[in-house]
């Protein structure tokens, strides 16, 4: 059950930062502009619309870095190996190691 909600977050993130992506300014700062006419708020972005900028930078980074980690989850574990991983396989990989270079050193057994 777990996974299915990291999947419909990570696909919510997603949404964000195609919403809020810098490249999509041309469309959505008019819109911001005009669903806040007469207010405050829309008297500040119109003055001053490097901040509609940086803040839609900021959602689109956090949005696409939140979609990876939600949707690269399987089961609430991170998809990178522990380090207990690593090591067992490492033990389980050096017997094959020790016998190619016993191999090696000493010309055919």
């Amino acid at each position: 059950m777990t996974e299915i909600w990291h999947k419909v977050r990570g696909y919510l993130a997603a949404s964000v930062a195609l919403v809020a992506c810098p490249c999509h300014l041309v469309v959505t700062l008019p819109l911001l502009l005009s669903l806040t006419t007469g207010t405050a708020v829309g008297v500040f972005l119109g003055h001053n619309p490097w901040v509609v900028v940086v803040v839609s930078t900021a959602l689109f980074l956090g949005g696409l870095a939140l979609a990876f980690h939600w949707q690269g989850q399987e089961g609430g574990s991170c998809p990178m190996p522990s380090k207990s991983a690593r090591a067992t396989r490492l033990r389980q990989d050096r017997p094959a190691q020790a016998q190619t270079t016993q191999r090696g050193e000493g010309g055919a057994l």
